[in-house]
């Protein structure tokens, strides 16, 4: 059945446009799911408080040298996983492209001020960017709502320089990860590494839980939108835990190299 690409924007556009209002000025620049380390991240006072989602950053990008490069991040939300990489990876210039004319406001509001760190509102499979302009690529739990990963994936190799790297990684069935398969293999891509991560990121969650409720019950808002709020954030217990658990969901890392 086709893809209502129009539709499914709109959903997410209206999702996320409440998403920001519901948490109004509160500074929240991470909406991941978190990964367990185990060893935990060295990191200023300042951001120490979001280190557990920083972490999902830290090892989605650990086996690629972002030290010096030009990184672009592809839905990069409300903007603290780019950060992360320009302070504390060293990536000389980060631009965090995000569909969400919300995000992108959140974004440039907390990180402004950063030194060769930008934020600019895009569409996944129309890239503003030119040709082989990019050292590497990051794209961390945003590309299932995209509706034409075909056009994603080749937006990505268009724009990375030959050898760059895309450190992919995102929440899937496994019917998503055989698509995402199959699309990366016409391409000129040369597979790095694969891992089902899974286990990791569900350590994530729980480390993360009452954290994350706490902030649920802090918002002024109904029952039902905190209902909302946990079961899309994937507290320990909820549906979509439960699916990670079982794998009917899945939480799958992918690096490619532009050959």
């Amino acid at each position: 059945m086709a893809i209502d690409q129009q539709g499914l924007y709109q959903t997410v556009t209206d999702m996320y446009t409440m998403v920001d209002r519901e948490l109004g000025g509160r500074y929240q620049p991470f909406l991941n799911y978190g990964y367990d380390l185990r060893s935990g991240l060295a990191m200023e006072q300042q951001d120490a408080a979001f280190d557990i989602y920083a972490q999902l950053y830290h090892y989605v990008l650990r086996t690629v040298d972002v030290h010096g490069s030009d990184v672009l991040e592809i839905g990069s939300g409300r903007g603290g996983g780019s950060y992360y990489i320009k302070q504390y990876l060293g990536a000389k210039k980060v631009v965090g492209i995000e569909y969400l004319p919300q995000n992108v406001s959140a974004s440039r509001d907390s990180f402004g001020s950063v030194n060769n760190l930008e934020f600019y509102q895009g569409d996944a499979s129309n890239l503003d960017i030119e040709v082989s302009s990019v050292d590497v690529v990051a794209n961390i739990e945003s590309s299932h709502c995209y509706p034409n990963l075909e056009r994603f994936f080749e937006e990505v190799y268009r724009v990375l320089c030959n050898g760059g790297s895309f450190c992919y990684a995102d929440l899937m069935t496994p019917d998503m990860n055989e698509q995402v398969k199959q699309i990366t293999a016409m391409l000129p891509f040369e597979l790095t590494k694969v891992e089902d991560i899974t286990d990791g990121v569900v350590g994530g969650l729980t480390l993360a839980n009452q954290r994350k409720l706490s902030l649920i019950h802090e918002l002024d808002i109904s029952e039902e939108r905190k209902a909302w709020w946990i079961n899309e954030w994937a507290c320990v217990g909820t549906p979509i835990w439960q699916d990670l658990q079982k794998r009917d969901l899945m939480y799958m890392h992918y690096v490619f190299k532009k050959m």
